[in-house]
């Protein structure tokens, strides 16, 4: 990855283009050999600094992020978010259009009197979430899964050190559900 960094009336300490780089690297992580380049224009007004960043990917591919914030680390920050979510688009948009090998998936002539391959049947894909558990009472499971409108939501009871799940009914109200230890 190439890196640009410019200030504007702001002098680029190591310090600072230490953090610029560290927080890049998420980027570079998710991108790998496809990120070409990133320019980062910092400036600051008054009490506000602000990180312009430009993403060049492979196939003439721009991602665009500004951020604000009255220090460099949330700005910075900021920037960067906006840019991964660009590079997530971009990334699945590579996968869909990966065509599969063709070779593969041609059919095989079949002799005369040979029997019938059974035919192979894909096992379903399952997609793996980490969930982060946080001890709360139902009380605040409820409150939180009310204002966040998630179908459900994992907790640690802090009363019974258990695991719980509360789940939105689709009556509107809310459903616990305990585990035995």
């Amino acid at each position: 990855m190439r890196l640009e960094l410019t200030g504007k009336g702001v002098d680029i300490t190591p310090g600072l283009r230490q953090l610029v780089n560290k927080r890049l690297q998420r980027v570079s992580r998710l991108l790998g050999r496809s990120l070409v380049s990133v320019q980062c224009v910092l400036s600051q007004q008054k009490y506000m600094y602000r990180v312009d960043l430009t993403v060049h990917a492979a196939g003439d591919h721009v991602l665009a992020g500004v951020g604000e914030a009255r220090s460099w680390s949330p700005a910075i920050t900021s920037a960067v978010e906006k840019i991964m979510q660009q590079a997530y688009t971009l990334k699945d948009k590579w996968k869909d259009r990966r065509k599969p090998d063709t070779k593969a998936t041609r059919p095989r002539r079949k002799a005369a009197g040979e029997p019938a391959r059974a035919e192979r049947v894909a096992a379903p894909r399952v997609r793996r979430l980490r969930y982060p558990i946080k001890p709360m009472t139902a009380d605040e499971a409820s409150l939180l899964l009310q204002q966040n409108g998630d179908a459900f939501l994992i907790f640690r009871d802090a009363r019974t050190d258990g695991v719980s799940v509360m789940v939105r009914r689709p009556d509107g109200n809310f459903g616990l559900i305990e585990t035995d230890q």
